[in-house]
């Protein structure tokens, strides 16, 4: 992670704070390897409903959503919240293109038969197509307001990310906490590896420091 930060920008200064930012974490994370893998198109019976597995990469990569045909139930996870937008990021065990993986599994999802999604946070809520149409153009929104701010020279990700418009209310970048800025930063570089496998990034190599540019 210190090495990946290093690339994209991050201050020599900032990258201890921000490499550690998740530690807090661990005491709650145990490695647990699965009964059984899953690949998608699974059916789980348990004996009230008969739940299809849908692979659905972005969020983490082996995240899962569970749809149950016959009551049109979605159990969304992270995948699909109702207001908020999951953090989809570019990290060491996200793969190259964690933004494509999402976007791309969302795309399995918005012609599904769905009347009631049930998600990981916030509330239960009905409308799965509108959703979808809103977390699309809000990437899209991202993605053009990122592309503006290079489109006059190359920049690293991590001030591409304290230029930025998030939606945490009530804080500068400057009050944002290293776990905050650490998310800001690998969720941009998520949006300008996708923008970069569409073409409309390029990405420089300044012995070894990562600058992006719009084509």
């Amino acid at each position: 992670m210190g090495i990946l930060l290093r690339r994209h920008g991050v201050p020599e200064l900032d990258i201890p704070a921000l490499q550690s930012a998740s530690m807090p974490a661990l005491k709650f994370v145990t490695l647990t390897m699965p009964d059984e893998p899953l690949y998608g198109g699974e059916i789980l019976n348990t004996g009230l409903y008969s739940l299809e597995v849908i692979w659905t990469p972005g969020h983490s990569p082996g995240h899962i959503c569970l749809y149950e045909p016959q009551n049109q139930l979605l159990f969304a996870g992270d995948h699909v919240l109702p207001q908020i937008t999951p953090n989809v990021s570019y990290h060491v065990q996200s793969g190259d293109n964690p933004l494509g993986d999402y976007l791309y599994a969302l795309q399995k999802l918005q012609n599904l038969p769905v009347t009631k999604v049930l998600p990981a946070h916030e509330h239960v809520f009905a409308d799965l197509p509108g959703r979808i149409k809103e977390i699309f153009r809000h990437h899209d929104n991202r993605k053009e307001e990122m592309r503006r701010l290079i489109q006059e020279k190359p920049s690293g990700a991590y001030e591409i990310s304290s230029q930025t418009t998030w939606d945490i209310p009530g804080l500068t970048w400057e009050q944002f906490s290293s776990q905050l800025r650490r998310g800001a930063a690998t969720e941009t570089i998520a949006h300008l590896e996708y923008m970069r496998r569409e073409g409309t990034v390029t990405r420089i190599d300044e012995d070894g420091l990562f600058l992006y540019r719009a084509v």
